[in-house]
């Protein structure tokens, strides 16, 4: 924390007087974040994680990282609100599309997810071909919303979806 202190009033470390790159500061403030938020000290992470961001807003690991302190702090909408930021960044990336899906599915908007899956799935038939590709983590991400929803039904829908792509991996092995 001394390193951070200095940096921000001097740009410099502690120890030192010679000028060091701004970048240092952004990143040492997203390890200190990182280190917080295991520790479990939400609090400190997110303040530290927020200097970051008012530090270089364009930077989509900040938004990722707050999202993280977010989830571990049990705050998934929030949570899904900064993976949104972070996707809205770089639409073009399957995996922060991705995550978005999965933790707007935790924060229990299973519309939004599948909006957010579509940036890279394709639809047949009016449905989104998850379950063509072997998207299992979505499946399951879906499956277990449907069952703390008490949608029971579509959650056996969605495990029965995993449980059949295991039988074609299994049934596959004959192939070769």
């Amino acid at each position: 924390m001394k390193h951070i202190s200095s940096l921000q009033a001097n740009d410099c470390f502690y120890d030192s007087d010679a000028p060091q790159d701004p970048t240092i500061l952004l990143w040492l403030l997203l390890f200190a974040a990182n280190h917080f938020d295991q520790q479990g000290d939400y609090g400190k992470a997110l303040e530290l994680i927020i200097q970051a961001i008012d530090h270089t807003p364009t930077l989509v690991e900040a938004y990722t990282v707050k999202a993280r302190i977010h989830k571990h702090a049990k705050e998934m909408d929030k949570a899904a609100e900064e993976y949104e930021k972070a996707s809205r960044m770089d639409q073009a990336d399957r995996y922060l599309n991705s995550r978005c899906s999965k933790y707007l599915i935790r924060a229990g908007k299973t519309e939004e997810a599948e909006k957010m899956m579509a940036h890279f799935a394709r639809e047949i038939n009016g449905e989104l071909n998850v379950h063509e590709m072997q998207c299992m983590w979505y499946e399951l991400e879906l499956g277990l919303q449907y069952e703390r929803e008490g949608k029971l039904a579509k959650s056996f829908a969605m495990y029965r979806y995993i449980e059949q792509h295991f039988d074609t991996m299994y049934d596959d092995q004959f192939d070769y």
